[in-house]
């Protein structure tokens, strides 16, 4: 009895090892079966009057933020509709779609695709973007988008109309002061409309409350709700000149009830609107918070370092780095910046938002600007040793960048005429466009650059030339301070204060005299 008793314990063991293996052989291959799935779509006309598009592209922003650049993936056509799957790594993964006629380009709301989704999209082109109905496995959260995403789209319609009959929005971008109660009353009016819009949102949401998980809803909550009206209430802050004080206070005292999360989903990573409203916000709140005084990039950057979400706090100090034309719109002194890069690249260990950070070690004060040789209007080529002894500012812009357009305006307005007689400061202004009569075209519209400037011809390599690869760049426009040795002073953008780089033109062309005074 005490023999078969052992061999009997003995098989139990190897029984239940047995089944520990086939178990762990079951889920290996479910979760590599989970891992090779790829949502698949399919796209077809609405009805037979829908205009079929000359070709579809698919934005795949899967870890991407924002402000990168997506990758590109073309539907395949087989007469009838396009198709196409998403290579899909993550729970969740964010993209959008473009449809071709001709010249003209019509884009679909922003979706989020789960790893078993097969989706059929009956597409509508509209005056400016196209609709979509969806059904098929996993439908119901593309419904949801796309009501979401058309009452976002009529509350800015509502912002534009109610801009246009007040007339507030022309006055606080004028010269000329507006008096506090017509702020008081612009602002009020605002907040009605984004609160509403809110309410609108939410109702939306409760009623898929039984259709979708609470993980689902609530990520939808995150990424198309929180943050996106709240921004609209800093409108009177954000568009004055010269009542920028006054309307500071009133605008942080009305950003109170709208709806606030705690950053505790899950699927928050895989999101990418809510990290940018949430950064958009933080920006201008420290702003008005500072109105009248000066914005330390040191505090902006502790503040951020703060927050307790490590997940969300690295992402932000990223998008601090990686997106001035927002995050550091209203900063005045930069002076601790690279220490604070530093600090950054020592306590985020993301490799991806690394590599973002990496952009702003290679524009280091100090380091030497990369070569380059740009062609001019005559075919002659303007090199960068050739600038030597001359403090420069070296921008890149496109046909149709509205930032490029907004920069050019402001630094020849407010900048240039106080440097254009000095022979030691120049700006050389290149083209990154790949059509040459685009190049003419755009100076000649003198909206991205002046005849007073060195204008110059990136060539046909585009945004893919060597200096571009080296600089990383992903957004134009993108502009570089450069001392009269070659070596840069400081990477400027668009929204950056006047004042501010004033000063470095005029410190940099001081420190230039001096060492010419000092070597004679």
């Amino acid at each position: 009895m005490k023999i078969k008793y052992k061999v009997s314990k003995s098989y139990q063991r190897l029984k239940k090892i047995l089944l520990f293996i086939s178990l762990f052989l079951n889920f290996t291959a479910i979760a590599k079966m989970t891992q090779n799935q790829s949502p698949r779509f399919a796209l077809y006309p609405v009805d037979s009057s829908e205009k079929m598009p000359d070709s579809v592209l698919i934005r795949d922003w899967q870890n991407k933020e924002i402000y990168e650049r997506p990758i590109f993936l073309k539907a395949a056509f087989d007469g009838h509709s396009f198709k196409f799957s998403l290579p899909i790594k993550a729970p969740l993964m964010m993209f959008d779609i473009v449809f071709y006629y001709g010249k003209k380009q019509l884009k679909s709301l922003y979706h989020f695709a789960e790893p078993n989704d097969d989706v059929i999209l009956y597409f509508r082109a509209g005056d400016r973007n196209s609709s979509l109905n969806v059904s098929g496995v996993g439908a119901i959260k593309y419904q949801l988008a796309e009501q979401l995403g058309k009452e976002s789209m009529d509350f800015h319609i509502s912002v534009v109309n109610f801009d246009r009959r007040t007339k507030t929005s022309l006055k606080l971008f004028s010269d000329s002061l507006v008096n506090e109660s017509e702020i008081h009353s612009y602002v009020d009016s605002l907040k009605s409309l984004a609160m509403l819009s809110e309410a609108r949102s939410l109702k939306i949401l409760s009623e898929f409350k039984s259709r979708l998980s609470p993980n689902l809803l609530n990520f939808y909550k995150y990424e198309c709700i929180v943050g996106r009206t709240k921004q609209f209430v800093y409108s009177g802050f954000i568009k004055s000149i010269k009542n920028k004080k006054n309307s500071a206070k009133y605008c942080l005292s009305r950003n109170t009830g709208f709806l606030e999360m705690n950053n505790d989903n899950p699927l928050l990573k895989y999101g990418t609107w809510y990290v940018f409203h949430k950064s958009f916000n933080l920006a201008i709140e420290a702003a008005m918070e500072s109105a009248g005084k000066e914005l330390y990039f040191k505090d902006r950057y502790s503040s951020l370092k703060s927050i307790e979400n490590l997940e969300l706090r690295d992402r932000l100090i990223t998008y601090l780095f990686a997106y001035p034309g927002i995050s550091q719109r209203y900063i005045t002194n930069f002076d601790s910046k690279d220490s604070c890069l530093t600090d950054a690249l020592d306590i985020i260990k993301d490799p991806h938002l690394i590599s973002e950070l990496s952009r702003d070690v290679i524009t280091k004060k100090g380091n030497e600007i990369f070569s380059f040789s740009f062609q001019d209007s005559n075919q002659k080529y303007i090199r960068s040793i050739d600038l030597r002894g001359k403090v420069f500012i070296i921008k890149f812009y496109g046909w149709g960048c509205t930032g490029c357009e907004q920069f050019h305006k402001q630094f020849k307005k407010d900048i240039y005429p106080e440097f254009s007689k000095n022979s030691n400061f120049k700006v050389i202004s290149v083209s990154i466009d790949k059509s040459k009569e685009r190049w003419l075209q755009s100076m000649e519209s003198k909206k991205y650059t002046s005849e007073d400037y060195i204008n110059l011809y990136i060539g046909n390599k585009g945004i893919k030339s060597d200096f571009f690869k080296y600089y990383k760049v992903n957004a134009i426009p993108f502009i570089l301070l450069v001392d009269e040795d070659g070596r840069l002073i400081e990477r400027l953008h668009n929204g950056m204060q006047s004042t501010f780089i004033s000063t470095k033109i005029r410190g940099a062309l001081a420190a230039q005299k001096l060492r010419v005074k000092n070597s004679m």
